[in-house]
């Protein structure tokens, strides 16, 4: 069985915890998960 890669969306629990924990901003994790500023904002809102 192939190996499946983990995309911003599979990640969203994961970025969404560590936004709360407060040792990150929003735009250093949208930077390390590849996806948009405004994306990951409207994300830790969604989970």
């Amino acid at each position: 069985m192939a190996c499946r890669e983990s995309g911003p969306m599979d990640q969203r629990p994961q970025l969404a915890q560590e936004y709360r924990s407060g040792l990150f901003t929003m735009t250093e994790l949208a930077e390390q998960y590849g996806i948009s500023r405004k994306t990951g904002s409207e994300l830790p809102q969604t989970c």
